[in-house]
């Protein structure tokens, strides 16, 4: 077996896991309510503009801060909302929180 042989075996073994992977995505994510979706993304944009603004030291308006405070107590609302209707999308908050990956209770 030549070096690329190894390669392109490696590589398909790579692909046929991602595969995988991105079928149990797909699924957790047709679970998740779009509101949930729209939230959780609208708070990652205002966490990427603080850490932008902390990192160029910039100052960061307190009412940005607020508003992160604000869909961050929203998130989790959501979240054991849905949680208690039970599903894929909560077994992965469950699987997160036992392994210590998420700070939602």
């Amino acid at each position: 077996m030549t070096d690329n042989d190894e390669i392109l075996s490696k590589l398909e073994r790579i692909a046929v896991a991602l595969e995988g992977l991105l079928a149990i995505y797909e699924a957790a994510e047709r679970e998740c309510p779009e509101a949930y979706h729209r939230n959780s993304t609208y708070y990652h944009d205002l966490i990427h503009i603080k850490v932008g603004h902390e990192t160029l030291g910039l100052p960061f308006d307190p009412d940005l801060n607020r508003e992160i405070d604000r869909v961050h107590h929203r998130t989790v609302e959501m979240a054991q909302s849905h949680a208690q209707q039970g599903g894929a999308f909560h077994e992965q908050f469950n699987r997160f929180r036992k392994e210590g990956r998420t700070k939602l209770r």
